[in-house]
């Protein structure tokens, strides 16, 4: 198991995290790895589970995208940096 730590918001349950790595041109390797798997362990404020996940788009992930940079406001050069690399922004659903 590979632990990787994150910046990341909460709506409700739910945990948002982006995968900027750091502007680089190629998403991050946690990025490649989640995608083959359906289900996560996160572990986060003395929590922790198995969540499932998707990817957010459009007006959901422009929402997501501005409450991440009242966070860290790094995030708009990171796209900058990414050079056209779509950045995901994802978003963590706790499995009952």
């Amino acid at each position: 198991m590979r632990e990787t730590p994150l910046i990341y918001v909460k709506n409700n349950e739910n945990v948002v995290v982006i995968a900027s790595s750091l502007g680089s041109a190629n998403h991050p390797q946690w990025y490649r790895n989640l995608l083959a798997y359906s289900e996560v362990s996160l572990s986060f404020d003395g929590h922790g589970g198995l969540y499932s996940y998707r990817q957010l788009e459009g007006k959901e992930r422009q929402e997501y995208w501005q409450r991440m940079l009242e966070v860290y406001p790094g995030y708009n050069r990171y796209a900058e940096l990414a050079g056209g690399r779509h950045i995901p922004v994802i978003l963590f659903s706790p499995l009952e």
